[in-house]
Formats: C-alpha cells, sequence, structure tokens
C-alpha cells in the first residue's frame, strides 16, 4: 500500500525531536527535525501559502505520488485547522532554527491566514466558505495564535507575525 502523511505531522512531531536533541546532544535528532521540517515546506505547502492536508507516497521509492484533502471543502481549497497546525510547526521550526526559508515559509502562510479569516482572525472549518452559517474553526485560531504568539519578542524578523498572534489569541478570548 501507499504511505499517507499528514500536515500536521510538522507540529506534532517536531517537539519530540527537538526535546531529543535538547536531552541527548544527539544532532541526528536535529538533523531528522530540520529535514522534517523541510519535507514539509516541499510537500504541504502550496505556492499561495496554503497547505495540502494529505501527501501520499511510493512505498518501494518514497517519491511523493500526490497530494489531496480529507477534511477541506475540496482539493483546492484549504482546511483551516491544517493551517493552523502548519503555521504552529513552522513557528518551532523557525524559532530552533532561526532558518530564512522557514520566517519565508511562515510569512506567505500567516498571509494566507490572514487574508482568508473573517475580521475577527476566526476562520471557518475551510478557508473558502465565508457563510455564517458555516462552523468557525476556534481550534485553528488557537494553534495559530499559539505558535505565533510564542516567537521571541526580540526578533524583528518576526514581529508582525507575534503581533497578529496576539491579536488572534484576544479575538478568541
Amino acid at each position: 500500500g501507499t504511505r499517507v502523511g499528514a500536515v500536521d505531522n510538522v507540529y506534532t512531531a517536531l517537539p519530540v525531536l527537538w526535546r531529543a536533541y535538547e536531552e541527548t546532544g544527539d544532532p541526528t535528532f536535529r538533523d531528522v527535525a530540520v529535514s522534517h521540517a523541510d519535507r514539509h515546506l516541499d510537500w504541504y505547502l502550496r505556492p499561495d501559502g496554503s497547505t495540502w492536508h494529505h501527501a501520499v507516497f511510493d512505498p518501494e521509492t518514497g517519491a511523493l505520488e500526490r497530494q489531496y484533502n480529507e477534511l477541506a471543502r475540496s482539493n483546492d481549497t484549504c482546511w483551516a485547522r491544517g493551517q493552523g497546525w502548519h503555521i504552529a510547526g513552522l513557528c518551532r521550526a523557525y524559532a530552533r532554527t532561526e532558518a530564512a526559508r522557514y520566517q519565508r515559509a511562515l510569512t506567505r502562510s500567516v498571509a494566507y491566514y490572514r487574508h482568508n479569516s473573517p475580521e475577527d482572525h476566526v476562520p471557518y472549518w475551510d478557508f473558502a466558505v465565508s457563510d455564517p452559517a458555516e462552523p468557525r474553526d476556534t481550534s485553528a485560531a488557537a494553534l495559530a495564535a499559539y505558535g505565533l504568539s510564542r516567537l521571541d519578542p526580540g526578533d524583528d524578523r518576526v514581529a508582525e507575525l507575534r503581533s497578529y498572534g496576539l491579536h488572534i489569541l484576544e479575538s478568541l478570548v
């Protein structure tokens, strides 16, 4: 069968890898975390800053076969919670490495989130949805707020992103 990966893996796997590096000092854990975050950019991030929900890989070669959305409205849209997981994970990758590629991807992803969210910064379950009768996704907002608000307040490169995260948090509260 094929192997399927999901967008939330960048958020859920990275903390364990970074912690293992901190605890052991073994650079293998750091290298795997960086590789994992880099592959996430390759496989889940779209040019417009939105994300795919799943990627399917050939089990023999590891080659990417296709990307799709299981929980989004369609393959042409973006599941809000997946975008929240993505933002939180990229914040962690950037905080650990200060790599410009993560900062650029984060800026693009937050711009997509911001542009496609209502004024209160709490998106509908899918970013293509704007009907007030549709469910909002407070979890997506909480994930984005969590990641962004934890960015270093002294890092001018991400100050505006951190500020936006605090606005999302304020809206949720």
